[in-house]
């Protein structure tokens, strides 16, 4: 009955990986080098918990906007005492 179906079989992820390889080699130097140019951006960030917040935030109420929750970003910012009960479900 359902000949026409087959289940995916994952490969192992687990598998010893060779570090000598040119190429990761390459990669791994020029992940580094963004990886630094990231981190300096974060000195330049007076605040990097508030903008992780807001990032998270943000990324939040796009996601639930999907789900038919009405939440805007300045919204889900404020603080939850100031929420009024009947939108704390949607606020959470």
């Amino acid at each position: 009955m359902y000949k026409d179906y087959k289940s995916f079989l994952p490969s192992f992820i687990n598998d010893d990986i060779d570090w000598k390889l040119d190429e990761l080699a390459l990669l791994l130097q020029d992940v580094s080098l963004w990886l630094g140019k990231l981190n300096s951006y974060a000195d330049l960030i007076p605040d990097i918990d508030l903008l992780i917040k807001m990032y998270t935030t943000k990324e939040a109420t796009n996601s639930n906007q999907i789900e038919g929750t009405r939440t805007t970003f300045d919204y889900a910012m404020t603080p939850v005492e100031q929420i009024k009960p009947e939108f704390r479900d949607d606020w959470h």
